[in-house]
């Protein structure tokens, strides 16, 4: 009984860790990462996902991870939330990020963030949640030319949570 036990602790413990596990990349795509991460630096950074999160984990195997998904982008008035993201950085490269916050086509706030080279740079920042109303989120990079558009993220900011 004692193994029985054991033996399904392990599948319980492990069951993470397996459903993490992702495709294997084929060499052409292995290949691009790697070359855009070694030789891209002045191409931009490639946002690899952003979402609303209600916790992000800042130590142990998760660390910098969102452990905490907010499903539906809803989130409630005054609740705290933040926006996670992940980059692909190219090296040598210091990228400068802004978002900007807008309700009602109207901007309402803004954060920067620098991020340096890296083939997983993770950050996050809370967003503004003191208004009710349909907002978005707006990532564009600063660039010696011009800035550029690297994403946007929907959300709605409602007087109680759904």
């Amino acid at each position: 009984m004692k193994g029985m036990t054991r033996a399904m602790l392990v599948a319980l413990i492990c069951t993470p860790v397996l459903a993490m596990a992702q495709d294997k990349p084929t060499p052409q795509e292995a290949r691009k990462v790697i070359d855009y991460y070694f030789n891209g630096k002045g191409q931009g950074v490639v946002p690899m996902e952003y979402k609303l999160c209600k916790e992000v984990a800042v130590k142990g195997d998760m660390k910098n991870e969102c452990i905490s998904e907010i499903s539906g982008n809803k989130v409630g008035k005054g609740e705290e939330v933040y926006l996670w993201m992940n980059f692909l950085v190219p090296a040598g490269e210091e990228s400068k990020i802004l978002v900007q916050y807008t309700r009602n086509d109207l901007v309402r706030d803004t954060s920067n963030v620098t991020l340096g080279g890296a083939t997983r740079y993770r950050t996050w920042m809370k967003i503004p949640t003191n208004t009710a109303g349909s907002w978005k989120a707006k990532m564009v990079q600063e660039m010696d030319s011009a800035d550029m558009k690297i994403g946007e993220l929907e959300f709605s900011v409602v007087e109680a949570p759904q």
